[in-house]
């Protein structure tokens, strides 16, 4: 549960030991279980602060998340193409399928048909 996996997170952090990308994928899964969509929008500015560079599968992980619980509009509109070239990232072809899958998910048909790879 969410309060198991912070305690978790800060124990590592007292002990000296700093989260690495494989934390952040666990944290992503666990907030999107949690349907934390704050959390997981926070995901990367964790990353930096904990000065891990976030990629383009961090976003691509988000975006999956937010479209498994149907919430392919708001997980888009939060990461938004402009949103990973300003942190120097360019969106992929698992950019593509993760927003492919999130619109299907969500019955968006309409936004599954304007989905473009650029």
């Amino acid at each position: 549960d969410a309060q198991a996996m912070a305690e978790v997170y800060k124990e590592l952090q007292k002990q000296g030991l700093s989260p690495d990308h494989g934390t952040f994928v666990a944290l992503i899964r666990m907030y999107a279980l949690q349907r934390d969509h704050a959390s997981l929008l926070r995901v990367p500015v964790a990353l930096r602060e904990a000065g891990i560079q976030a990629d383009v599968a961090i976003y691509n992980r988000i975006i999956q998340a937010f479209g498994k619980q149907g919430e392919a509009g708001l997980g888009f509109m939060a990461l938004t193409k402009d949103d990973m070239e300003a942190a120097g990232l360019k969106p992929n072809q698992g950019t593509f399928n993760a927003l492919l899958d999130a619109y299907t998910v969500a019955g968006d048909a309409v936004a599954v048909a304007n989905t473009k790879t650029e």
